[in-house]
């Protein structure tokens, strides 16, 4: 399950132009988390800062962040997770 948090936001003439998203995804012991920052398209935003949750802050970054058929983000969470469940087979020489 994805854990989506907003740790930072920018705004400019109250309005949020980019914000700071911390993600994780957890499986079994396993746990994989990104963090980066989302710069919003221009018409993206249009509510004023004071009536924003971070919420609709986490909906508006899926939405932008969502290309070819996913989301690039959680896409991103998801194949390092199934990397990890994936065993490695190391040569002889390595320890």
């Amino acid at each position: 399950m994805f854990n989506w948090k907003i740790t930072e936001i920018q705004a400019d003439n109250n309005l949020i132009t980019q914000a700071k998203y911390y993600v994780t995804l957890e499986e079994d012991d396993k746990l994989i988390e990104t963090e980066g920052y989302w710069r919003f398209s221009d018409q993206t935003i249009k509510t004023p800062f004071d009536q924003v949750t971070e919420e609709m802050v986490i909906d508006w970054v899926k939405n932008e962040a969502h290309q070819y058929g996913e989301n690039i983000i959680e896409s991103g969470l998801t194949k390092q997770l199934e990397a990890l469940k994936t065993p490695k087979v190391l040569p002889p020489w390595v320890p």
